[in-house]
């Protein structure tokens, strides 16, 4: 509640948290810091503290939780991409006395950007560092070993925004990730437009419509599959394993994330085409039975704070106010095809979500939520070619399945 809001480099590269993001609780103690743009704010000690997320079946209310371990962002930037000395961990120890726990500083790096997954690394950079931080008086752990010394109380219950990690090129973190999902917009004008086009958003098109296929075939074959034979297939594969199979490789995170590389736009095309192909003779052999819900992709909107100030790549990095009015939109595919679909939608009572309390989280709700509103969604035929005939974007293969765009 007290974050020291900061746009730009040593603050927040991105959108702020939407007011259905933010808590209460208060951070105390921050300082800023940065590399390359990289870094942000963070409080002293609780960004560096482990804690319990609850997911809320919206259907039963049931809670489950997990431990969630937050990475240390900006420290591991700077220690994937040069030798640090004990200094850089020194605003973290000097509240270690404040904090609940010991406070865990935790680095983590990008695959091998940089020097970070290498011999000289491993070897002798980890190896000074560690040294040097425990004749600080500090201790060199792992995270299981923390957990097992240090274990995070049941009650100790945080929410976690949505968002990729913090470095993401033209994302930084957005919790829509941005840069994989790339919201609709005018060629011309560059603003928002449901019914632009982009080659993120194709992609997901596509996997939507191969994605009910495959769940399709999985189901009509007994719902009995072979993980084994999904990863990889032997001679002993059925059909639907063979779907699944082909339809994981289109989910590759870097055909959305370097967009219109190499040949990257048509790589989920070809991977969902070879899904439908091994599904449909499961398929065809039952005709007039489809027991298989929709696929819905999960909804977007933008503005992702309406009424509130636009910050991050879609803005050019410049401070824009919103609009109040706002889209959500999404992909929904049926074998079957679909014959409507519906915005339900309900107004928060006392603008907060305590986590100490799920009426938020359920389809029943209560007295902290209003009653649901619904509202009918425009269908869209989602293009299957390159409609704004982007000379970047060589759609050679087309996919022999779309799903259809819906928004409100």
């Amino acid at each position: 509640a007290d974050y020291p809001i900061k746009y730009g480099s040593g603050g927040t590269m991105c959108d702020l948290p939407n007011k259905a993001d933010q808590v209460e609780t208060l951070g105390g103690t921050w300082f800023s810091a940065q590399k390359d743009a990289r870094g942000g704010q963070f409080a002293v000690p609780y960004s560096y503290l482990p804690y319990k997320a609850k997911y809320v079946d919206p259907e039963t209310a049931q809670e489950y939780k997990i431990t969630v371990v937050p990475m240390a962002d900006y420290e591991s930037y700077e220690d994937g991409y040069a030798t640090i000395g004990t200094s850089l961990i020194a605003p973290i120890v000097a509240k270690a006395s404040t904090s609940p726990r010991p406070p865990l500083v935790l680095f983590a790096h990008d695959g091998d950007n940089a020097w970070g997954g290498g011999s000289s690394y491993y070897n002798e950079s980890v190896t000074g560092f560690s040294h040097a931080s425990s004749a600080n008086g500090n201790i060199a752990t792992t995270i299981p070993q923390y957990l097992y010394d240090n274990p995070v109380p049941e009650s100790a219950v945080v929410h976690v925004e949505d968002g990729a990690w913090v470095n993401a090129d033209g994302d930084f973190g957005h919790p829509q990730f941005t840069n994989w999902l790339w919201p609709f917009y005018d060629p011309v004008s560059k603003k928002f437009n449901p019914n632009g086009w982009t080659e993120d958003m194709m992609n997901q098109a596509i996997t939507t419509a191969g994605e009910n296929h495959a769940i399709m075939a999985e189901q009509l074959e007994g719902n009995n599959l072979r993980m084994s034979e999904i990863v990889n297939p032997t001679s002993a594969v059925s059909p639907a394993e063979k779907a699944w199979h082909f339809l994981m490789a289109g989910y590759d995170s870097g055909n959305a994330y370097y967009g219109l590389a190499e040949d990257l736009e048509i790589k989920t095309t070809l991977a969902v085409n070879r899904c439908v192909q091994f599904a449909k003779p499961t398929l065809d052999a039952h005709p007039g039975v489809d027991a298989t819900k929709p696929s819905v992709f999960i909804p977007q909107r933008w503005p992702y704070n309406p009424g509130e100030k636009g910050y991050g790549a879609p803005y050019a990095y410049k401070d824009f106010l919103n609009s109040a009015d706002f889209t959500v939109y999404t992909f929904a595919y049926d074998v079957s095809g679909i014959e409507k679909a519906e915005l339900k939608y309900r107004i928060d009572v006392d603008g907060k979500n305590s986590p100490n309390s799920n009426q938020n989280e359920t389809y029943a709700g209560g007295s902290e939520v209003g009653s649901w509103i619904t509202l009918p969604m425009a269908e869209r035929v989602f293009p299957k070619g390159n409609v704004t005939n982007n000379p970047q974007a060589d759609l050679y293969m087309l996919p022999d399945v779309i799903a259809n765009q819906y928004s409100a």
